[in-house]
């Protein structure tokens, strides 16, 4: 063997090692197949909805969350910037604020819009971040609005709106991120981060943790090849009473999960 496949070799081992040691097989010369351990990752989740009871949800269409507010949460959406309403959320955003029936509540959305070109899942240099919080806070005047994001450069404070910052791939710092904003407890919590399964599941872990009963947690932007984790997640949730949704949109999927009181 040469020395580049020797060099190979030994940064493909470390890749699997420090990335993917749960998935890679426990032999000798695992480094070797590694198609068996991206095998592994990938499938894990149709896998989990096979031994799980009860495990597919099933998908609702948007269309059958008509608006009672003749349009208005779309309206403000378009006004301020948002793709909420192009993506066919509005309606669904109603029907949840109906459902938590006071005017008063606590709303966090992760993902606020960054606008820098190189970011992951950045809205474009035309993004207007912070956009949707604000048409929330016009929506609901007497609600207390929080937002999170990862690009500090995008945090901002107005008129209540707070922001403050977190990493969705480390957990803590969701903790940190609701000691900053002052706000122990949040009536719905909205992810529209990274839009990563990873991410998307520590979220609904702090939504878990730190939230009232009867609220919501929702996640935007699903690709349909990612809806296994979502039948296992609500699985999962179903087990401790907490009602689970899978809304077809426009483009792509929202889950949403109802805490029990």
């Amino acid at each position: 063997m040469n020395w580049f496949n020797r060099r190979r070799i030994r940064r493909l081992k470390r890749h699997l090692d420090n990335d993917l040691p749960v998935f890679h097989p426990n032999s000798g010369n695992y480094w070797l197949y590694p198609n068996l351990t991206y095998s592994a990752a990938n499938r894990l989740p149709s896998q989990l909805v096979r031994l799980l009871p009860n495990s597919t949800t099933s998908v609702e269409d948007a269309s059958k969350f008509a608006a009672d507010d003749n349009g208005q949460l779309a309206a403000l959406f378009d006004a301020h910037g948002s793709d909420k309403a192009a993506h066919g959320y509005a309606s669904v955003y109603s029907f949840v604020f109906r459902s938590l029936g006071r005017p008063d509540l606590a709303l966090l959305e992760i993902g606020l819009g960054t606008n820098d070109p190189n970011a992951i899942s950045t809205m474009g240099t035309t993004g207007r971040p912070g956009a949707s919080l604000r048409a929330f806070r016009d929506y609901m005047p007497k609600a207390a609005i929080y937002g999170a994001d990862i690009d500090r450069n995008i945090l901002f404070s107005e008129q209540r709106i707070n922001t403050g910052w977190v990493d969705q791939t480390k957990p803590a710092t969701f903790d940190e991120m609701a000691a900053q904003l002052g706000c122990p407890l949040f009536d719905l919590i909205i992810d529209d981060g990274l839009h990563s399964s990873e991410a998307n599941l520590n979220t609904i872990d702090f939504w878990l943790r730190s939230s009232t009963p009867g609220s919501w947690v929702v996640i935007e932007d699903i690709a349909e090849r990612s809806l296994d984790i979502w039948h296992t997640a609500a699985a999962l949730l179903a087990l401790s009473g907490h009602r689970c949704r899978l809304i077809r949109t426009r483009d792509s999927y929202l889950f949403l999960a109802n805490r029990g009181s």
